[in-house]
Formats: C-alpha cells, structure tokens, sequence
C-alpha cells in the first residue's frame, strides 16, 4: 500500500451527497490523531467559549487562538465571498461550547529564528511558551476532545480554506495537502465554480495555476504547477526555470541558506530537477518575469505525473 493511500485513510475523510447535489457533511468528517499531529506538541485541554471568526476561537481561559496553516482569501472584506461566511458557520457548529485540544508549533528551530512566546494561563497546558501571531493570538491547530474532529481538515476538505504554510512553523503538511486536495479535486468551495465566484468574475474558482497562467496573477499568493525547463545556479541561489526564456518566464528561486533543508525535506538534490513537475505555493512577484523566491521548504512539492509522489497524486491538479 502506498504512502500516499495510507496518508488519504489517516485523514478519514466521509462525506455524501444529496438529491440536490449539494455536498453535506457528518461531524466524523475530518478526523485526527495525536500520531498524525506529531510534528506538533500538545499544548492542553480547553473549552471553546465563542467562535469569534472563520479561523478564530476564544478559549476558557482566555486565549485567543488563530488557526495556523490556512488562508481564507477575501475573508477581510466587506463583501466576502460565500464560502467565508460557511467557514464561521462551520467553526461555530462543529467546535463552539466544545472541550477541544491544542496542537502547536514546537519553538522555531534555525529556518524560524526566535519564536514569539505567550504563557497560557491554564494550569494544564504546562505554561508552555509556543507561537503567538503580532497580535499575541495562539498559533495552532484545534482538535475536538471527544471524537478528534480536526478544524483544520474540516476547513480544507470543505474548500473553505486553502493550505498557506509561513516560515519557522512546523506543520503536518501531508495531513493538510491531502484534505486540500480533496476540495480541489471535487471543486468544492473556493475550488469551484459556485455561483457567488461567478457573481464576482472567478467563474472556475481559485486553481491551481500553469506556469503560463503565472504572470495573469502578480502580487497575490498562488498554486503554480509545472515542469522545470531549466536550472541554474547563481552565487549558490538555486533558480528553477519553468520556460525557454528566464527573462520573461517563470522562475522559483531557492536561497543558498535554503538549498540543504529543501533537499533533505523532499530527499532530492534541486539540481537535478530539470524535467520534472514541481509544484510550488508562494506570493508571485515581478522579477524578469513572474517569480516566487521560497523562503521555507514546504513550499514545495514535486509532483510525480506517471503515478503517486510525495505528497500529491496527479488526479488532483486542477486544470
């Protein structure tokens, strides 16, 4: 059995569907376990006293906790997007008045740097320091007590939120790709061409973009999947070239304090990845081209089109 099939039944993901087609979910949806959550610490046991948005709980004790690891965009408008408002809903529904646990972040190591630090108030969460956001909110993930329903898998697999992982933050990035995968690849949500995208001028919903696609899509944050034309290496700075020419084309570029954590996080040497499919989350700029510099190794993915790979499965890219 393979990694990947093995990943997929450890998010044990059900859903069904009505007569309308409308998908509908049961409150085992998205499960977890401590196991899966490993690159993570348990930071302790609370009640969620009030949903107070689509990523955000207010604790027991106090605590303000941000879900880590999402992206919800146009969460901060005015007039956000439908999808929005069905995260709250389902925050609200799932996890409000709910004894839960906290999963967070160990301390960076050397990609993070120092951590900011908080002190929970709650005698059972050992007054652990862990990751605050600049607003001193709690960074992490949160798991409800009694059946282990994952807010983060319901969020994903729901396509209510997408996958952004931020430097210095450790993740359980196959749990988290392997749920947003299922949103993309049945359209649900953000992914799909729901009415309300097509309201407002995204009639497929968001994508996963080609390297084609890239520069329609300057300064905002991205899924690019392609293959890698060309590589070159500049005063050690890695650069992953996507066409025949570098100066228009898109490229990623991998920094020379980057290129040893790349290579032992996706057990292949960079260098030798011309030819292959990469798939590559980031901010794209304007750099001779549409250009994304990755700043932590998660970023990354190399996509393997003749069957599994690491983390994906081809099924799942959205045209």
């Amino acid at each position: 059995m393979s990694s990947i099939l093995v990943a997929l039944m450890d998010v044990q993901i059900a859903y069904a569907q009505d007569k309308s087609g409308e998908i509908t979910y049961g409150t085992e949806a998205f499960l977890t376990s401590s196991d899966s959550l490993k690159t993570l610490q348990k930071s302790g046991s609370y009640r969620v006293v009030k949903v107070i948005d689509s990523l955000t709980f207010l604790l027991d004790n106090n605590d303000i906790v941000r879900l880590s690891g999402l992206d919800i965009p146009g969460r901060h408008l005015e007039d956000s997007p439908d999808y929005v408002h069905k995260a709250f809903e389902a925050l609200r529904h799932d996890f409000e008045g709910q004894a839960v646990l906290l999963y967070q972040p160990p301390i960076a190591g050397r990609l993070g740097g120092p951590a900011p630090l908080v002190q929970s108030g709650r005698k059972n969460s050992k007054n652990k320091a862990h990751h605050t956001n600049r607003m001193g909110h709690r960074l992490g993930h949160i798991v409800r007590a009694k059946d282990q329903l994952w807010a983060q898998g319901v969020l994903l697999g729901r396509g209510y939120a997408r996958l952004r992982t931020t430097r210095g933050h450790s993740q359980p990035i196959l749990k988290l790709r392997h749920a947003q995968n299922v949103a993309i690849h049945h359209g649900y949500g953000l992914w799909g061409a729901s009415d309300d995208n097509k309201e407002r001028g995204n009639k497929e919903g968001y994508r996963i973009l080609s390297p084609e696609m890239a520069g329609e899509y300057l300064h905002s944050y991205q899924i690019i999947e392609g293959k890698i034309a060309s590589i070159s290496s500049v005063r050690n700075v890695i650069y992953l070239n996507f066409g025949a020419n570098w100066r228009e084309d898109f490229t990623v570029s991998i920094p020379a304090n980057l290129r040893q954590d790349v290579q032992n996080f996706l057990r292949s040497d960079p260098l030798q990845w011309q030819g292959k499919y990469l798939r590559v989350h980031g901010w794209i700029e304007d750099y001779n081209g549409p250009y994304v510099k990755i700043d932590h190794p998660e970023r990354l993915e190399l996509v393997d089109r003749n069957g599994d790979n690491q983390r994906e499965k081809k099924k799942d890219l959205v045209q």
